[in-house]
Formats: structure tokens, C-alpha cells, sequence
């Protein structure tokens, strides 16, 4: 395709006329002869000798190609040639009109203002290369108008981001992703401006790289999008070629804000993984070493107990026995606190009004407050939750507390508790404006015996309990702190319905039944001769058994059903909760208590509840194993059932 700049100095006497006749360009001569034409009419400038009718489309078109003398009005400068039709309008090809050489001394011309190609056969075949090369160059020019069209396709329906800008940085065009996503309604945009603060220094830095070097820069970075929304974008940076020969700079970028919040919530969600899988490797440990534990506290205090009850209440040898009893209570508690960690705390099935609950907690949580204070807020009537009373206030007892420590020249506590829409989920939340925690802290806070307090004032397993305790009901506790801002604890738990099971006040009991035919399974042999022992205080001899296999042999064939069974959970051959149904079922029980210091309670409260059974944790007191009794014996007997054949 020939340009008119090709045109010019190919044909240095011609004209480029518009549509509207106006003229547009003059040939290399005509142009140093006359100047550079401003765009005005044709007909102006020029006369057309021996035209019939007006100079005008109609009449320009009957004589396309036609040879025609024009003259110039202000020089006279005469020129003879043809008009052709081209796309930008028409072209009048021509030189001047002299019949001898000495003719052009007068028009102030040199050879060197003619082609090489000059004269009247020259045009001729000229005329025919130009329309040879005009085909051609409508060709070319559709080519490029079909490839512009994709280019701008693809530029316009990107998902990505393409900017170019100039040398300062300043956008100059964006495609429609780019101006969607960050709203560019004004021209040229500083790239800077639509950068978040933290990183503008880099993107500052990565310009300059960019306008210095040709290769890529890659680079991630946070651009304010609509509504201030921050969104994160990876991408790179390079040079673009600029006709003026100035350096440019095209910026490709790819939103990944989505991509890189997963990425986040799988690492959160490794995170809290690894944290489980801890805590339950060391929930394992501690409560396979609290069932050992409770085991020989309950000989402890059972044998404690017994050897008290049979000194005079005079002898001061009471007082060393009262001093047993209570160290092994206080070693009750600490097992305790490893069955929290180890989320197998053996607690009967209950639920709880957690807003009843902490309204008759915050006398308790005002005493441990320190000099802070504390505001319980809610919007609740009730909300009940499958958890025990004791384990609920432990949560809170341990919110509360370390909130306190976080403020050591007090401030203000607030617990509240609310329902989500649907009333699915309770959300508890304990707040203090203390200390906070760094990124390190928070990582370890829930491990078990991680603390920062000092040696006397935290044992490092008050949140780790809480942890434990909230993951045992299906619930979730997360933690937004910052340090010199302070702490917020959010625990979610599961709602159930209000109707309590079990939930009624135990009643008086008569005495325990003194002609019951009683059975005891215990596989450890102090903990069954202490059960042995207090059994026959109460009147009681029960057929002992060292384990499942052996009660199983012996009971089942029996002709009589016992009155009550007796057996602990965890046994070295079996499982006593197994080993209970099984006779219940087949009427060789007709009453079950069982005793457990670390077991499935889902599971045990499920068949107490179904079968009616009683439910003793471990370690216990005579007393309270004469309680259970008298309870248990004195409710309606299960009656054996009916064979089919009956």
C-alpha cells in the first residue's frame, strides 16, 4: 500500500482532494512551491480549463482519468494531468504543462523538482501502478482492520488487567477490566494513586526498574478498587515502542484476591489442623494418665474414707486421714483439668440456660475481677446449649481471669452472649482493651502449658481446657488480638432445645436394699476390694468378677437375675457398657450402675438414659457411692422381658 507520503515524493505536482473537494495535501513540489495547503475548496485555489458544469462530485466522477489543465490562481503555475479516484478521495496526478525546456526557467523550476519518471508515457503507466497498488491497498487495509478488530477483542474481554502508561507513570489506556475494577473515570490516572499505601514504595521503585531496563519486572500489588475495596494483583511490567521515541509502559496484572484469601483460609485451616492433631496426641496422653490417675485415686480416697469412718472422731489421727483426702481431692482436681484437656471429661449429659447460667456466674466472676470490672451484654431471653454447667463456668472462668491478668492496672470485661439469625449457634465473646498478643503468642496460645505469665500466677492449661471443652461439643473458639489493643475471645456453640433430660431434683431416697443380689466387675484388684468393702457396710455381698468374660459365664447361666450390676467401663477383656446391655437386655440385670473415670460419655449417657441406668465418676466416696445405691435400688425394677415364645 502506497501512503500519500509515498505519494508526495513519487509524484511531486499532485493533489489529494477530500470527498468534500477540499484539498488535503500537495506533492513534494507543488508543497515547497506553494506551501503546505490549509483545508480549503479546490476550486479556490485553482481553475479548470475548458470544465463544463459545476466542479462538484456529480461532474468530477464523469471525468475521472480524463486528461484536464489547471490553473494555479495566485502563481499561474499551469499543470495538466488527471483526477483519480483513491480512498482518502481523489488524487489529481500531473506535472506542468511546457512545451519547451526553456519554459521552466520562467516557473522557477529545476529538474530536480520532476520525478525520474516524468512525462506524458510515464504517467500512463504510472496511472496503472496506482491502481494496482490502490487494490492492494484496500487489501492490506481490510487485513488490518479484521486484525485490529481481534487485537481490541482480545484487549476489551480480558479478565486481566492491561494499562498503558507513559513515562511518569500516568495511565493513559486501560481496558475494560482495568477501568471496572479500579473505576478509572479520569484521564490519564497516576498508577501511583490507585496503590495501597504500604505499597506504593515498591511500585515506585519497580516503574523506575521498568523504564531503565527492557526486561519484565514481575511484581505483586494491592490496588484500591471500587468502593475502596482493596484487591491484590500479580503481574508485570515492561516497556512498550512509542513512535515519538519516548519510553512507554504496558502493565499486565491478574486479579488474584480470591486466590490468595483461600490460600490464607487453607493455611488457617492447616493451621487449626496441626493445633487438633496436637491436642489430641496430648489429649491421648492425659487421659489415658488421668484413667490411671483417677483409678488410684479412687482407692485412695475409698480406702481414706473407710479407715476414717472407723477411728474415733477424737483421735488425732483423723486429722492426718482428713489431710489424705484432701490432697487426693485436690490431685481429683487436677484430674480433672487432664480430662478437659484431653476433651474426655466424664460429665453426665445435661443442658445448660447459658444465659441463666452466667447472670448466676457473674457474682463469682465480680470476686476474681481484680481492678477491672466486668459487663455481661445479651439480647437473649435463653439459650440453651448441650454442655455442662461446671464446664461452662470453667470456660468462663478462664476467659475472665486471663482478661484480668491482661489488665494489671484494671480496665473493663465484657462477656456477651447472642443468637445467630437462625438461632443455630450461641456465640459467646470475652473482650478486654489489655496488653494483646503478637503474632507468636497467638500461634501458641491454646498449646497446653504455653503461658506468659509468671511461674506462680499460670500453669499454662486454663485455655488449652477451654479449648478442649469447646471442641468436645462441636464448637468453635477463634482469637482477635493485637498488642497495646487488646483480646477477644469468640467461642461458637451449638443451641438445642430447651426441654431439660434428666434435668429434675433428685428426690429422697429410701435406704439401700439390704437382700439385693449385687454383682461387681473391676479388673483393678484395690479398687474392687475398696468397692467390696463399702458394699458390705451397706449390707451388701456382692459376686465379684475380675472382668467381662468371667461375669458373662457366670451370669448368663444363672437361673436367677441379679438385682444389680455393678461394673466399671474401661475393662482389660471387654467393655463394661457392653457387657450391661448384654444382661440388661436378656434380663440377667434388672438394675445397672455404672462407673467410669474416663470413657465415651456420648455413648454411657446414651444407654444410663435408655436403660435407666446410674451413672458414678470416678474418684468417689463411700458416700457418694451410697447415694447412687439408695437412689438407683429405690426406682421401679426393670422387668425381664418376655421370651417370644411366652
Amino acid at each position: 500500500m502506497i501512503s500519500f507520503s509515498e505519494a508526495k515524493r513519487l509524484f511531486p505536482f499532485s493533489i489529494l482532494i477530500n470527498p468534500e473537494l477540499r484539498i488535503m495535501a500537495f506533492g513534494r513540489t507543488l508543497e515547497a512551491r506553494l506551501g503546505a495547503p490549509a483545508p480549503e475548496r479546490f476550486i479556490d485555489r485553482f481553475e479548470v480549463q475548458r470544465w463544463q458544469g459545476n466542479f462538484d462530485l456529480e461532474t468530477l466522477g464523469t471525468k475521472l482519468s480524463k486528461p484536464v489543465i489547471i490553473v494555479h490562481r495566485e502563481s499561474g503555475m499551469t499543470l495538466m494531468g488527471s483526477f483519480n479516484q483513491v480512498d482518502a478521495g481523489f488524487l489529481f496526478l500531473g506535472g506542468p504543462r511546457v512545451t519547451r525546456l526553456e519554459e521552466l526557467q520562467g516557473l522557477d523550476l529545476n529538474i530536480d523538482d520532476f520525478a525520474a519518471h516524468d512525462g506524458i508515457m510515464n504517467y500512463l503507466f504510472m496511472l496503472q501502478e496506482l491502481r494496482s497498488a490502490t487494490t492492494e491497498a484496500i487489501q492490506m487495509h481490510e487485513e488490518a482492520a479484521v486484525r485490529e478488530g481481534r487485537y481490541r477483542q482480545i484487549f476489551e474481554q480480558s479478565h486481566d488487567i492491561i494499562l498503558s502508561m507513559d513515562e511518569q507513570g500516568n495511565v493513559q489506556l486501560a481496558n475494560s477490566t482495568a477501568q471496572k475494577l479500579l473505576d478509572l473515570e479520569r484521564p490519564a490516572v497516576p498508577l501511583l494513586d490507585l496503590v495501597h499505601a504500604q505499597d506504593k514504595e515498591r511500585m515506585r521503585h519497580a516503574l523506575e526498574l521498568a523504564l531503565r531496563k527492557p526486561e519484565r519486572i514481575e511484581l505483586d500489588v494491592r490496588l484500591e478498587g471500587r468502593k475502596q475495596r482493596i484487591l491484590s494483583f500479580r503481574g508485570r511490567l515492561e516497556q512498550s515502542p512509542s513512535p515519538d521515541g519516548r519510553e512507554h509502559l504496558v502493565g499486565f496484572f491478574r486479579d488474584v484476591t480470591e486466590e490468595l484469601r483461600i490460600e490464607a483460609d487453607l493455611a488457617r485451616t492447616n493451621e487449626q489442623l496441626t493445633r487438633a492433631q496436637q491436642m489430641e496426641a496430648i489429649g491421648r496422653l492425659a487421659g489415658a494418665v488421668a484413667h490411671d490417675f483417677n483409678n488410684i485415686l479412687a482407692v485412695v480416697i475409698g480406702a481414706a474414707s473407710l479407715l476414717r469412718d472407723d477411728i474415733p472422731k477424737e483421735d488425732v489421727r483423723r486429722l492426718d486421714i482428713d489431710l489424705v483426702l484432701q490432697s487426693a481431692q485436690k490431685g481429683a482436681a487436677i484430674s480433672r483439668q487432664l480430662l478437659s484437656l484431653s476433651s474426655r471429661q466424664p460429665t453426665p449429659y445435661k443442658k445448660t440456660d447459658l444465659v441463666q447460667q452466667t447472670r448466676d456466674f457473674m457474682p463469682i466472676l465480680d470476686l476474681m475481677r481484680g481492678r477491672s470490672t466486668v459487663h455481661f451484654n445479651t439480647s437473649c431471653e435463653s439459650c440453651w446449649v448441650a454442655i455442662d454447667p461446671n464446664r461452662y463456668e470453667q470456660v468462663l472462668m478462664n476467659l475472665v481471669g486471663n482478661a484480668r491478668d491482661a489488665m494489671p492496672e484494671g480496665g473493663e470485661i465484657h462477656v456477651g452472649l447472642q443468637l445467630t439469625t437462625n438461632q443455630s449457634r450461641a456465640i459467646l465473646t470475652v473482650r478486654d482493651s489489655g496488653i494483646g498478643m503478637d503474632r507468636e503468642m497467638r500461634e501458641r496460645i491454646f498449646e497446653p502449658f504455653f503461658t506468659s505469665k509468671q511461674k506462680e500466677k499460670g500453669s499454662g492449661l486454663g485455655l488449652s481446657i477451654v479449648y478442649g471443652i469447646v471442641n468436645d461439643i462441636n464448637g468453635q473458639i477463634e482469637l482477635d488480638s493485637e498488642p497495646d489493643v487488646g483480646t477477644c475471645f469468640t467461642i461458637t456453640l451449638p443451641t438445642t432445645d430447651s426441654e431439660l433430660e434428666g434435668a429434675d431434683a433428685p428426690v429422697q431416697r429410701p435406704g439401700i436394699r439390704r437382700d439385693a443380689r449385687t454383682a461387681l466387675v473391676e479388673d483393678d484388684p484395690s479398687l474392687r476390694r475398696v468397692i467390696q468393702r463399702i458394699l458390705a457396710s451397706c449390707g451388701l455381698t456382692p459376686q465379684t468378677y475380675e472382668g467381662a468374660d468371667s461375669a458373662r459365664r457366670n451370669l448368663l447361666g444363672h437361673p436367677v437375675p441379679i438385682d444389680l450390676l455393678i461394673t466399671d467401663v474401661v475393662l482389660e477383656d471387654g467393655c463394661g457398657l457392653e457387657l450391661a446391655e448384654e444382661l440388661a437386655t436378656k434380663g440377667t440385670a434388672l438394675q445397672v450402675l455404672v462407673i467410669t473415670g474416663r470413657a465415651d460419655m456420648e455413648k454411657v449417657n446414651r444407654l444410663v438414659t435408655k436403660h435407666g441406668w446410674a451413672l458414678l465418676l470416678k474418684p468417689f466416696t463411700p458416700e457418694d457411692l451410697e447415694d447412687t445405691l439408695a437412689h438407683l435400688m429405690a426406682s421401679p425394677q426393670q422387668q425381664p422381658p418376655r421370651s417370644p415364645d411366652a
